[in-house]
C-alpha cells in the first residue's frame, strides 16, 4: 500500500508555506535569508527531498528528491544517518540550481 502524502501550512516571518510530505518523513526547517528549505527524510523507505521556497510564495520553487538507499549513501556516504541534518541539506542544495 502506498504512503498517502499530506500538505502541511507553516508560517514563517508573516508568510504561509505549504510544505509536502509523506505519512512517516522527518521533516528540517532551514531559513535563510529570504528562502525556506525543507529536508524531508523517510529512512523506513529509503527517501529524502529538499524543497526550497521563496519568500513571499506558498509553494516550492525548486526541488530535489532521492528515491533509494543506494542513490542516498552514492551522494552522503554509508554513515549520512548520523550527520547532522542540516549537513545533508548543504549537500543537497547545490542539486537545486
Amino acid at each position: 500500500m502506498k504512503a498517502r502524502g499530506q500538505t502541511i501550512k507553516r508560517k514563517h516571518k508573516g508568510n504561509n508555506y505549504h510544505l509536502y510530505a509523506g505519512t512517516k518523513d522527518t521533516l528540517y526547517i532551514y531559513s535563510e535569508s529570504v528562502a525556506l528549505y525543507v529536508l524531508a527524510i523517510n529512512r523506513e523507505q529509503g527517501r529524502i527531498g529538499l524543497n526550497a521556497y521563496m519568500s513571499p510564495g506558498p509553494f516550492p520553487i525548486n526541488s530535489f528528491y532521492m528515491h533509494s538507499s543506494k542513490e542516498i549513501k552514492d551522494l552522503f556516504g554509508p554513515h549520512w544517518e548520523h550527520e547532522p541534518s542540516i549537513d545533508n541539506m548543504m549537500k543537497l542544495m547545490d542539486y537545486l540550481m
